[in-house]
């Protein structure tokens, strides 16, 4: 029997074995492409450094891993779209990780990886690396696949090996070492651009298995990891696990039962990734004002009549069905029976979300909630006397900034006027009418003299013309507008109430914030522009001149009772005027010691994330559940995927995840896109339909053999 050419052509660009290539393969197909890139920045940069780490030389005692017929130590890799596993040679394992992970050596250098820390996964077979603080993560296989003494051996072996030398390990500690942190700043900075091309190249490791290239003082070239076949990588609409067996109906649904989840638009993604692939596909959905046909503005085809979606090159043409309550079921069968898989759009409970129980799979959509996975612990190093800066700082904002929160958006839409009101008071001039000179500019219609301010600078809100400059400005004005504040610098005089120029900037303002204000906040902002519009002049010039009597020494006045109770009599007598003097010149104590601030990653157990997930479905179906987390990539923690999933209650299958609704909505509205093989929304859609199709086939096999399914109801696979 001849062999897999695409498996072959795999272990040449990766290293491994055809046995570990062609699994890979039949498990993840070709959607992401034959040996995937990483994507996401944070992983890129872990692989790049890595790689840089094993190629360089140290003054560390270390030696190089360069035995022969191995790439820095590596037999190989197996790279895939959201990880990479690491394939050490045999007896290298404990001296790639010695090289990897961070030791601290007699003259206080961090060698290897600053921040890396090592796990063993008892989900899985492998070891696991990553960064404290960060989600990108490396596995290493064992020398012993699913061992977890082999893993442990291994980290043992590293731990004497690096003792040998005269260093001291620094994974065992569960934060970072203070060097590790001005170590990693430098490391990411020798990586620099080259980033990606680092990545590649260890992805592409056995392409350099025969003899890696001059990589001590040098980064990758593209010509370098381009390898022998590169037009051969590309991502191809190729399902895994042999799509041509894939019969069945899947349910696209709420999870949670509401509307504006984004069913149609995964309904979408999935047919065309589907009918990619050569499935054929029929979506099925209701008369919906936000469904399939008004999407499509189409008409809805006549019950058992089957529309073909227009447009688009497929390789099978996308059909259309219309589903109508009272025979919805029939309507089903009838679509079972002509083609390969049959997707409703259940969405809600005003749609047909009860068909979800009747399909072979159900998609339920629910929102990801990345506290449902783990959470970020704050570990302080800095010195004392810098978090007692901070401390003073922040009372200090309170007494300054002094007002009431606001409890409703109408209230902080009056605070965002006000507040921005200062802003709009140039100094007053000496006398005559010399003020108009400066006005004129500011409120010309003329959006280029409206630019320039009397300085030069320019003293409007944003730029109208630049949507990131606007978008910016109302997201960091509406997150401090649950308070009005006094900023500065500020005007060299408040807004006066009995000057009619004030009322004029002030309507001047409103006119200019009105067409996003409008936008942004509907009739609220209506209201609210026009009670402050009709506000006495004195209320709101008193929320600003309330708080600008304060001084420090007030402050430390109101203070002293809980800063001595807190950091001592002895750091308040010394360290208070030190702060006092630094808020008199205007110098920042605090912000250059960002860096002694560490976040600490902590994972949430799988069984209480397993949990989590589960009460998020609100009436689940009866049958077996695929749950679509609704994120964005960088916070999923794909990790831990593993054991998550074999800790879901019976009926829920798997769990992935989706883009959230804004991110992807107008990718799959026209069949044009949803042709498109590459791209952000493609590589989302393979990876549902991946995850479909193997359920589908897994659910087969189990109905094949005789064996109960893992949902409640009665499998309708065929």
């Amino acid at each position: 029997m001849s062999k897999d050419r695409n498996a072959l052509l795999r272990t040449k660009y990766t290293g491994e074995s055809y046995t570990q290539a062609h699994h890979w393969l039949r498990r993840n197909g070709l959607f992401h492409g034959l040996v995937p890139d990483a994507d996401d920045p944070q992983q890129i940069r872990l692989e790049a450094a890595a790689l840089l780490t094993l190629a360089r030389p140290t003054a560390s005692g270390l030696p190089p891993v360069d035995a022969a017929g191995t790439f820095f130590g590596l037999a190989g890799t197996s790279p895939g779209a959201d990880e990479l596993v690491l394939l050490p040679a045999s007896g290298l394992h404990g001296s790639v990780l010695a090289r990897l992970l961070p030791s601290l050596t007699s003259d206080g250098a961090v060698v290897g990886i600053p921040g890396l820390r090592v796990f063993v996964d008892r989900a899985g077979p492998y070891l696991w690396l990553r960064r404290l603080g960060e989600h990108a993560a490396l596995d290493v296989l064992p020398s012993r696949r699913t061992s977890a003494t082999a893993a442990r051996e291994h980290v043992s072996a590293a731990t004497l090996a690096v003792q040998q030398n005269g260093l001291t390990p620094l994974w065992d500690l569960d934060h970072q070492h203070e060097r590790e942190i001005a170590a990693w700043r430098a490391l990411r900075a020798e990586i620099g651009d080259d980033g990606p091309r680092w990545s590649r190249a260890l992805r592409r490791g056995g392409l350099f298995v025969g003899g890696a290239p001059g990589w001590r003082s040098l980064a990758p070239t593209d010509e370098e990891v381009r390898g022998p076949k590169p037009d051969h990588l590309v991502p191809r609409p190729v399902a895994p696990e042999a799509a041509e067996q894939v019969r069945g109906v899947v349910a696209v649904a709420s999870a949670d039962g509401r509307g504006g989840r984004g069913c149609t638009t995964l309904v979408l993604a999935l047919a065309g990734a589907l009918a990619r692939s050569g499935v054929r596909v029929v979506v099925l959905a209701g008369d919906d004002t936000v469904g399939v046909f008004a999407a499509f503005r189409v008409g809805p085809p006549q019950p058992g009549v089957w529309a073909p979606l227009p447009g688009g090159v497929l390789r099978q043409p996308i059909m259309l069905g219309s589903l109508t309550r009272e025979i919805a079921e029939r309507q089903v069968a009838a679509a079972r029976a002509e083609f390969d898989v049959v997707l409703i759009d259940a969405g809600t409970d005003y749609q047909h979300r009860e068909l979800a129980s009747s399909a072979d799979i159900a998609v339920l959509l629910a929102k990801h909630h990345p506290r449902d996975w783990g959470y970020v612990e704050r570990v302080d190093h800095r010195p004392e006397e810098v978090r007692f800066f901070e401390w003073l700082s922040q009372r200090a904002d309170e007494y300054f900034h002094r007002a009431p929160a606001a409890g409703t958006d109408r209230r902080r839409l009056l605070n965002l006027l006000t507040e921005e009101l200062q802003w709009f008071q140039p100094p007053a001039p000496a006398g005559g009418d010399e003020h108009q000179e400066l006005l004129d500019p500011l409120w010309s219609r003329d959006a280029a003299a409206a630019d320039a301010g009397p300085d030069g600078e320019n003293d409007l809100p944003y730029d109208p013309s630049d949507p990131e400059d606007v978008e910016d400005w109302w997201n960091e004005t509406w997150s401090d507008s649950a308070t009005v504040t006094l900023d500065t610098p500020f005007p060299a005089e408040l807004p006066a109430p009995g000057d009619p120029r004030t009322r004029e900037r002030q309507r001047a303002l409103v006119e200019f914030l009105t067409p996003e204000g409008q936008r942004r906040h509907g009739a609220q902002w209506a209201a609210a522009t026009t009670e402050w519009l009709t506000r006495p002049l004195e209320e709101i010039v008193q929320e600003l001149t309330s708080r600008a009597e304060h001084t420090v020494d007030g402050l430390l006045d109101e203070v002293q009772e809980a800063a001595v109770e807190r950091w001592g009599p002895r750091l308040w007598h010394e360290k208070r005027g030190v702060w006092a003097a630094a808020q008199e010149a205007g110098d920042d104590l605090v912000s250059g010691w960002a860096d002694m601030i560490e976040q600490r990653h902590r994972d949430v157990p799988a069984e209480q994330t397993a949990q989590a997930l589960a009460l998020a479905v609100r009436q689940r179906p009866e049958t077996t559940g695929v749950l679509a987390l609704m994120g964005r990539e960088r916070q999923f923690p794909h990790h831990r995927l593993a054991a998550v999933r074999k800790a879901l209650p019976e009926g829920l299958a798997e769990v992935l995840l989706w883009p959230e609704q804004t991110d992807l909505a107008l990718q799959f509205l026209t069949p044009e896109l949803l042709s498109h093989r590459s791209g952000p929304a493609s590589v989302a859609a393979n990876r549902v339909a991946q995850t479909v199709v193997q359920t589908v086939v897994r659910q087969l096999r189990l109905a094949t053999a005789g064996t109960p399914a893992a949902s409640g109801g009665n499998s309708r696979l065929e």
